[in-house]
């Protein structure tokens, strides 16, 4: 169990100059961690990734969805799924028009990877996410070598307005 003067009140990215406070659900999670299942992991770095992307702004007009995938990795191959994941998969991705809008390693564990992708809507997702699995880029590409280092993983679908930077001077 963690002491709670020990959890930060805010976590600061210094390279992106943001600070996140953490959410009364993020503090409750740390302090009772021991309690907590899996389910509820994925749904913290879902919490964690959605506060990090409202600070920034980066849907682009006739973008309305975003897609947040966290995959659960098999133990020790976090290295070799980012190495895969950045040197084949997102170049694809970009061929077949799915615009990749971040991904990279989760910060609470060493076994946790996400993705975030844009979408038109519910229909270009399904059309695009079918044409790209269903091509023969993928299937004889790096499918089989991905999939192999994929515990699990569960995909979030939101709104793209939620990340777009909220104007402060509009309430003036």
């Amino acid at each position: 169990m963690l002491d709670n003067e020990k959890i930060p009140q805010l976590v600061t990215l210094s390279y992106l100059k943001l600070s996140i406070p953490f959410s009364n659900f993020t503090r409750a999670f740390l302090m009772n961690h021991d309690m907590i299942t899996k389910k509820f992991t994925t749904h913290l770095l879902a919490t964690l990734i959605l506060s990090l992307f409202s600070q920034v702004s980066f849907a682009q007009p006739g973008e309305k969805l975003i897609e947040i995938r966290s995959y659960n990795l098999k133990p020790g191959t976090r290295a070799a799924f980012n190495k895969l994941f950045e040197e084949q998969a997102v170049p694809m991705l970009k061929k077949w028009n799915i615009k990749v809008v971040a991904h990279g390693v989760s910060l609470h564990d060493e076994n946790s990877y996400f993705l975030a992708r844009a979408f038109a809507d519910l229909n270009d997702r399904q059309k695009k996410e079918d044409a790209f699995y269903g091509s023969q880029d993928w299937e004889t590409g790096p499918s089989k070598e991905i999939l192999a280092l994929i515990i699990n993983f569960t995909t979030v679908v939101v709104p793209a307005d939620l990340f777009y930077e909220k104007d402060k001077s509009a309430k003036k």
